[in-house]
């Protein structure tokens, strides 16, 4: 066990300093540190609010919630620093994915997926309908 739990503060501190994680840090900063993205936000959050209210009280003005809810986020992710780390956290998540997915076929020699497929590997599945 100590052998694993070593490997894996190992994997830890590769993914910390793959350059995803680094760009998705500096971009999270960027975020952060600017007042364009804190406004897109907060203007996002009030609409959110807004829209939650209308869809709690079952009115019939729910599409065009929805739709303002819609214009928002596009206004938001419009921000460059928004869109930027949107993008960097897109691009880490996939960089995990891959090591998640590489995990799971050394360990078990599938590629299977989170969706509940069939992998075609019996010893890793409980049962199947085939």
């Amino acid at each position: 066990m100590d052998a694993v739990l070593e490997k894996t503060q190992d994997l830890a501190e590769a993914i910390r300093s793959s350059d995803s994680f680094v760009k998705l840090k500096q971009c999270e900063q960027r975020m952060k540190n600017s007042t364009a993205a804190e406004k897109a936000n907060a203007e996002y959050d009030s609409v959110f609010q807004q829209v939650r209210a209308v869809l709690h009280a079952g009115t019939a003005e729910r599409s065009e919630a929805v739709r303002r809810l819609q214009k928002a986020r596009e206004q938001r992710d419009a921000c460059p620093e928004i869109a930027d780390y949107l993008a960097a956290s897109e691009q880490f998540r996939q960089m995990m994915d891959n090591v998640n997915q590489l995990l799971r076929l050394i360990v078990s020699d599938t590629l299977a997926d989170d969706s509940g497929e069939c992998s075609g590997n019996c010893s890793a599945c409980s049962g199947c309908s085939r």
